[in-house]
């Protein structure tokens, strides 16, 4: 619970596990708490790093919330909250919202061991009926986001140095979502009267570039550190109709 979402959860009591560990490991601290809902928000997302310790990042993106989701059916567990990423949809055309039902192309090692922890918690709940939540998460931006995020790299410079980064692949256009935002979302998740399995985006609907949502935080960012340039994924932006239509009651 200490990362940028996590600690906005107010009122969820923190599973205290220091991953990969063991099902019985799982078990024990489950039984414990007698929850019957559990938010899996833990995840190697550092790409550089997910990339140069393979192993250890499958272990931790794919494996580990295998084993949780088992033992927490092991121990009565009704309902499995998990966050994926909207970077499974992988390059959009230009203007395209993603939706749920797109067929993913996961363009990073990180998106791809999210979607593949989808497709092998969707087995398990459908083996056990039980509820499953799957929330491919865009592009958040808030403050006290690690140094790799977007996010934690612009924060940083108020403090730390006076010398502008170059900011990379200004161009791309994003879907941006504050932190708190996204924790309220997952929290109305936990209370949702539906069943059974859903794959839904937590997203804004709203295409920003990466420049204008740098120059939105930190105005003062001189024109000359934005390289003007875009990556192979130029464009990616996430529908909220699923969102909306599952929680009407929500502010958005």
């Amino acid at each position: 619970m200490t990362g940028s979402i996590g600690k906005n959860l107010q009122g969820v009591k923190p599973l205290k596990l220091r991953l990969p560990c063991e099902v019985e490991t799982i078990q024990k601290t489950l039984e414990g708490l007698e929850c019957s809902t559990l938010i899996h928000l833990a995840a190697m997302t550092a790409i550089p790093r997910v990339e140069k310790e393979v192993a250890l990042s499958n272990s931790i993106n794919v494996e580990s919330p295998i084993v949780l989701l088992n033992a927490f059916i092991n121990t009565g567990g009704k309902r499995f909250i998990f966050a994926s990423t909207g970077h499974v949809y992988g390059p959009q055309q230009v203007g395209h919202f993603s939706i749920e039902s797109d067929i993913p192309n996961p363009q990073s090692l990180y998106s791809d061991q999210k979607l593949r922890a989808e497709n092998a918690l969707i087995e398990i709940a459908n083996r056990n009926d039980v509820d499953l939540i799957i929330l491919r998460i865009f592009s958040v931006f808030g403050p006290s986001m690690a140094n790799h995020y977007l996010a934690g790299m612009v924060s940083k410079q108020k403090t730390v140095s006076t010398t502008f980064p170059m900011i990379s692949n200004s161009e791309d256009v994003r879907d941006f979502s504050n932190p708190v935002w996204v924790a309220r979302k997952i929290k109305e998740f936990c209370h949702l009267e539906s069943s059974g399995v859903i794959r839904c985006n937590i997203a804004s609907g709203t295409p920003m570039s990466i420049r204008e949502r740098v120059l939105q935080a930190r105005p003062e960012w001189p024109q000359d550190f934005f390289d003007g340039g875009q990556s192979n994924m130029s464009w990616l932006v996430g529908s909220n109709h699923l969102l909306k239509e599952l929680l009407p009651e929500s502010k958005f």
